[in-house]
């Protein structure tokens, strides 16, 4: 018999801004999925747009939305102020237009 996995979501109430430079993309991808983390006052993210590309599937991965959904503002890390968003980007963070 295998053992149960038992993991909590970890809980940051307060956290308001985020900032992913530099970090491995696995940071990005942990704090994206509700299942490890919860951030309900998250409203800023500071993040790599290739890792945020990757990590939710071009904004069409439905697992990673919840934490996001109230995001008001994101900025790209390394340059990349360019960036031309997708219309998945526009449907995935709605607040961020």
């Amino acid at each position: 018999m295998k053992p149960k996995k038992v993991s909590s979501i970890i809980v940051y109430p307060h956290l308001v801004e985020l900032v992913f430079a530099p970090v491995h993309i696995d940071y990005v991808e942990q704090f994206l999925f509700e299942l490890n983390t919860y951030l309900p006052s998250l409203s800023k993210l500071h993040v790599d747009y290739k890792h945020l590309v990757t990590v939710t599937e071009n904004f069409t991965r439905i697992t990673t939305r919840i934490n996001y959904t109230r995001l008001k503002q994101i900025t790209f890390t390394y340059g990349e102020h360019g960036v031309v968003r997708s219309k998945n980007f526009y449907s995935y963070f709605p607040r961020c237009q």
